[in-house]
């Protein structure tokens, strides 16, 4: 709800502020399981 939509424009904010490179620290495997779970909790109307 309100509380993430505030977390992310705050992360946004600060990144943008010390942007540079982002260097991906999982692996592919991992980060499928990642957007996986994202879906599943989507779907379940977590988010």
């Amino acid at each position: 709800g309100k509380a993430l939509e505030r977390f992310l424009k705050d992360f946004v904010r600060a990144y943008n502020e010390n942007c540079g490179p982002f260097t991906w620290t999982k692996g592919p495997k991992k980060l499928s399981r990642i957007i996986q779970l994202t879906k599943l909790a989507q779907d379940a109307g977590i988010t």
